[in-house]
């Protein structure tokens, strides 16, 4: 239901952010959660001696004899069940995309849910700390924090600095662990390794997919995309769970698109031509070997350049083509079986959300037995990861885990295969009419401004090795893309007060031979950089904006160490601390592609349309803050087919931009 979607990060875009995030002053109690939180996801390797406290609090606890703390008896014994008979051991590798080991992690999340306050909660965490799986301790925790209402806005630790593994290559991981055993105890300092890339010894060089490992191995962008899949699991139930509903399905397109289109200017970039389809039955083009080991010293399964599917996925391979069959069947016919075997339209103001949410194969899904999850077998099909030697023992491919997804190239291909699905479903939606696009709302964009625009790389450190207090620390210094903050400048005339969203949208401007492209077929190609929402008086108005102002993005995390300091100062020395609603989001470094030396000539597409107050409504969403909808879909207007003569409307506006691409020298110098 279009009219009632939240949009979140990426989907933000379709709203509009609230124009200024709360920042608060933390209490004593709100000091509390954030510390007990950072000390629970420290040194999970080595539970007894890293927090002594810590370790004593979770050995005294018993779940079994605290029944009376839970708000479900059933949730309880339901894990305990489990437990008993033998969850996941500690030190085995864990994955979400593995039932009975997903089911587990399931049990234990829920048992943190039914806390009944956050003393309970954080007692059953220290147990659960010790003796369960550390990666099913993670996710499940993760999870319940995000979810919890006596959480909110209590930040996590960044995946990167929780489990270094998921987001550097064993060459790195492996000099931080013997500067740190190689250091006197006691020793204070900081110790910086210097992190290549996966591919700069081995693979294919030439296979240019190299070129974007500095976006694709980013830790922000890939700490994003994992904490983006915690708020709406694929397990978890909008009943049960009583989350917003209307939009979920839309939702998991909506961030596909938009992960996919950002990869696709970043290939524009550098000159790559567009990724190759995948057939399953033919050889897979592009192979990915990822160079990384798990904590306990497995090495990820690797893919080698133009390999057929091994034979242990034959099966899941006959049952992805069965699945995709069904899906198209679906989409043409515009009906789907729900569980009871009847037959619902598509083509209605939900059909898109529920065939979102069939593609996708989460819990919400009319008829999840019919339609299967092609995102899953997918990931399992590509991954070439072996099948498991027990439900316990199994060795997940980096597609396998929301935080290694985007390093593979194979992810983008699966995200391309999953997107045309849903547009081969706009394709069949009548064009926006003018009226629809805001012909008669009496605005017309006079003109639109927007800074010179240039990128450059700089370095970014992140904590993989520490003492127990952070005194002494081995940090693996990243290269990572960055751009000059900018502005933009548009004009509007409007003949009445009005309130307004504003949509800014980047996309390419010329294909691979230069030639300029017409937005009848390249809409599809823009993603939106920002979106607001806006008073408007009759007259002239001048909007001016920066992209720091673009609320769906958040900086770099400040550091695991500094920020743990500045806990510590406010619990020990009640020393301030602020906190913001705006908890989590997108790289805002990440906000342009790496432009070029001589220019990457890109277009903006500007959008204002008026609020129709019937409409607008604000969502609060626990990780991305507060958010408007307006009533349109989730990238309106470039959502569906365009009629050309249709853009050319005075509310908005085409403006071709061009991205510079500097060294860092250059760019502080111009500052």
């Amino acid at each position: 239901m279009s009219g009632y979607i939240v949009i979140l990060l990426w989907s933000v875009l379709s709203l509009g952010m609230a124009d200024h995030v709360p920042v608060h002053l933390a209490d004593e109690h709100f000091v509390t959660k954030q510390k007990s939180v950072y000390d629970l996801l420290q040194h999970l390797d080595c539970v007894d001696v890293g927090n002594p406290g810590l370790y004593r609090e979770g050995a005294s606890w018993d779940v079994r004899g605290n029944l009376k703390a839970y708000d479900s008896e059933v949730i309880v014994n339901d894990f305990l069940d489990k437990y008993e008979r033998g969850m996941l051991p500690r030190g085995r590798v864990f994955s979400v995309f593995y039932p009975v080991i997903l089911d587990e992690a399931i049990a234990l999340f829920r048992l943190f849910r039914s806390a009944v306050d956050f003393k309970t909660f954080y007692k059953t965490a220290a147990w659960a700390r010790i003796h369960v799986n550390e990666g099913q301790f993670v996710y499940a925790f993760s999870v319940a924090v995000i979810h919890r209402p006596d959480t909110k806005y209590v930040k996590l630790p960044a995946p990167y600095e929780i489990n270094p593994d998921l987001f550097f290559n064993t060459e790195i991981i492996r000099q931080a662990q013997l500067r740190k055993l190689n250091c006197l105890p006691g020793s204070a300092g900081s110790h910086v390794i210097l992190a290549n890339r996966s591919l700069w010894y081995a693979g294919n060089h030439d296979d240019r997919e190299h070129e974007i490992d500095y976006f694709v191995e980013d830790v922000g962008l890939n700490a994003y995309y994992q904490i983006l899949n915690l708020e709406f699991p694929f397990w978890m139930s909008s009943e049960e769970f009583n989350l917003p509903k209307g939009y979920r399905g839309e939702l998991y397109y909506h961030n596909l698109k938009l992960i996919l289109t950002r990869y696709n200017l970043e290939r524009i970039s550098n000159n790559l031509d567009k990724i190759e389809y995948i057939d399953w039955n033919k050889p897979i083009e592009t192979g990915y070997h990822p160079s990384m080991t798990y904590h306990n010293g497995l090495h990820f399964p690797r893919r080698d350049h133009n390999s057929m599917v091994p034979r242990n996925k034959y099966k899941k391979l006959q049952d992805m083509q069965n699945l995709e069959s069904r899906i198209l069947e679906a989409i043409d016919s515009g009906f789907v079986l729900n569980a009871d075997g009847k037959s619902e339209s598509i083509y209605t103001s939900d059909g898109f959300d529920i065939l979102g949410n069939i593609i996708e194969g989460n819990v919400d899904s009319l008829n999840k037995q019919l339609y299967g999850s092609i995102n899953s077998l997918a990931r399992n099909i590509l991954g070439f990861s072996p099948d498991p030697l027990s439900n316990h023992q199994i060795l997940p491919s980096a597609l396998e885990h929301f935080s290694t997804s985007l390093r593979d190239p194979g992810f983008y291909r699966i995200c391309n295969r999953i997107v045309e699905f849903f547009n081969r479903y706009k394709s069949n939606l009548e064009p926006y009419t003018a009226e629809e696009l805001g012909q008669s709302a009496g605005l017309k964009i006079e003109s639109v401004v927007i800074d010179k625009l240039e990128t450059y790389f700089d370095h970014y450190d992140s904590v993989i090795e520490s003492s127990d207090d952070f005194s002494f620390t081995v940090k693996a210094r990243q290269r990572r893309l960055n751009h000059k903050p900018f502005s933009y400048a548009i004009r509007v005339h409007s003949e009445m007060d009005t309130e307004a969203m504003v949509r800014i949208f980047l996309g390419p401007k010329y294909d691979a031979l230069h030639n300029e492209l017409a937005i009848t077929e390249n809409y599809e190609n823009f993603y939106e950089f920002d979106a607001w929402k806006i008073k408007l008086e009759p007259g002239w108005n001048d909007i001016k904006r920066t992209s720091n102002n673009a609320l769906f993005v958040v900086p770099d995390d400040e550091g695991i160490e500094v920020f743990y300091r500045k806990l510590k100062a406010a619990a020990e020395e009640k020393a301030p601390l602020t906190y913001s609603e705006h908890v989590y989001g997108f790289p805002d470094r990440l906000l342009l592609p790496k432009g070029k030396k001589e220019g990457l000539r890109l277009q903006v597409f500007v959008h204002v349309v008026p609020c129709s107050k019937d409409h607008i409504q604000e969502i609060d969403s626990p990780i991305w803050g507060k958010a408007y909808t307006d009533g349109h879909p989730m990238g309106f207007p470039l959502d569906r087919p365009i009629q050309a003569n249709n853009f050319t409307l005075p509310n908005m506006r085409f403006e071709e931009v061009v991205i510079f691409h500097r060294e860092a020298a250059e760019i502080n110098a111009t500052v």
